[in-house]
């Protein structure tokens, strides 16, 4: 369902301004989606035969049942085998996404780029919220403070685990 969200967020993106950030993304995203495809394939697949084992196993055939556990097992195997290489492609796609990141404040400290760019401060949180504001020396406003524990949750109790 992520995934979904976040390739018809990009496809919008896509259709605002084309970017090679984004079209790698979109690549990486469309490679990703066919590896969780195998691995849930293969992740059913090998508990389906294991199920079945168990089947054959208390109908009598046990050579059967232990020939259809090995096919469970190889298929469990190749199920994590390609968790982990989409493991793999999910850390890229967020260097990629990283790297861009760092790009543009690069541009907002250097003040290169299109546009007035304002100066880049890091103590001062890049998320507009309609309450608890205030102005930052540049006469911004922005969220100065995020607290640690939202107020309605309150502070943890001593002695709780």
């Amino acid at each position: 369902m992520a995934i979904n969200a976040r390739i018809r967020n990009l496809y919008e993106r896509y259709q605002e301004k084309s970017d090679e950030v984004i079209i790698a993304q979109i690549v990486s995203l469309k490679k990703r989606v066919v590896l969780i495809r195998n691995m849930q394939a293969c992740g059913v697949g090998g508990l389906f035969l294991c199920v079945f084992c168990m089947l054959v196993l208390f109908g009598g055939w046990v050579q059967l049942g232990k020939l259809f556990f090995i096919g469970s097992l190889l298929l469990l195997l190749a199920s994590l085998g390609i968790s982990l290489v989409e493991i793999c492609l999910s850390v890229d796609a967020i260097s990629i996404e990283l790297r861009d990141f760092e790009k543009r404040i690069q541009k907002a400290k250097t003040g290169k780029g299109k546009g007035k760019k304002q100066p880049f401060d890091p103590g001062i949180a890049a998320v507009r919220c309609p309450r608890n504001l205030q102005l930052d020396r540049n006469g911004n406003k922005w969220l100065k403070h995020i607290p640690a524990v939202p107020p309605h949750i309150g502070p943890p109790r001593r002695g709780a685990t």
